[in-house]
């Protein structure tokens, strides 16, 4: 595939995996899903008699591959040059897909707008509300925290919307992360810890990615702080596979949260109560992120 001269130097992506089924060894191909199509090449290839084409495309509709000697249909080659284009998705999945290319990107104060798509803007609101700061917070340098409602609009519509917090003094800003609940109990009437995860697939965290300027020392060094007490999942597979083994090692889950100390003594809210519940989600979260590290460590050994 490498030494192969396809259109642009764009080829597909594939993945080689070997499978043990009763005994034998299967090999698997997957050719992952993309934008870049449709795929085609530069020079004729031949191989044991059989020839493909130049500029031809090849498809697969159903159980029917294209001839090796033609070409698509019109119609599969209008569609895979619609999927090139994004146009056969909604125009917030355009978004998100844009969002990927900081460079497409200019701020003006409190919006976002995409240069080649300008219907595509983000903008920056002041929350109403006074709203006290969670306890990731206090895993900065600077507890200072604002609030801000992060919008994004298509021709002045609303597509989606999500709470922004604004961290360390303002050297980190990111969506909110979402809440997740561990329950021990028998009964599970009621949860036992509480933390925050992002899933790297979900909007917030592509917004948590594009409002993230890696050149800055001092955000790089807040959002390691940040992440070391709030989850990140590959995807949602992902986090209800480890929320089962959680549940199913919660004692190694403890002996990780005891063993941790409790360093975080500058927490200054207006109760001890409440300094307590902020300093054990903060111990929780750099817990289940080690357990988290095991529990990869283990898939991959299977």
């Amino acid at each position: 595939m490498k030494g192969k001269k396809f259109s642009s130097g764009i080829r597909p992506k594939i993945e080689l995996r070997t499978l043990f089924l009763h005994n034998r060894e299967v090999a698997v191909l997957t050719i992952k899903n993309s934008t870049d199509t449709p795929y085609f090449l530069l020079e004729e290839i031949k191989d044991n008699g059989r020839v493909v084409r130049p500029h031809h495309i090849y498809t697969r509709a159903g159980d029917s591959n294209t001839d090796i000697d033609k070409s698509a249909d019109i119609n599969h080659v209008e569609y895979l040059w619609k999927k090139r284009f994004l146009l056969t998705r909604s125009p917030f999945e355009q978004f998100l897909t844009k969002l990927r290319n900081k460079d497409e990107w200019k701020r003006d104060e409190y919006t976002y707008f995409n240069i080649y798509n300008p219907e595509f803007t983000i903008t920056i609101e002041h929350d109403e509300e006074d709203l006290t700061p969670e306890f990731y917070s206090y895993a900065l340098t600077n507890e200072s925290t604002m609030f801000r409602m992060l919008n994004v609009n298509y021709f002045g519509t609303k597509l989606y919307s999500r709470q922004k917090v604004v961290l360390d003094g303002g050297r980190y800003s990111t969506p909110v992360p979402d809440w997740g609940f561990l329950c021990f109990s028998k009964y599970k009437t009621s949860s036992d810890y509480a933390f925050k995860y992002f899933i790297k697939e979900d909007p917030a965290y592509i917004l948590n990615q594009f409002l993230y300027d890696e050149s800055d020392s001092e955000e790089r060094y807040a959002r390691q702080r940040f992440f070391e007490v709030v989850l990140l999942f590959e995807n949602d597979i992902e986090k209800d596979l480890f929320m089962q083994y959680a549940q199913a090692n919660q004692t190694d889950f403890k002996l990780k949260l005891n063993a941790l100390e409790k360093k975080y003594s500058v927490i200054a809210s207006d109760s001890k109560r409440k300094d307590d519940l902020i300093d054990v989600r903060l111990r929780t979260g750099k817990a289940l992120n080690q357990t988290l590290l095991d529990f990869r460590r283990e898939r991959l050994e299977l």
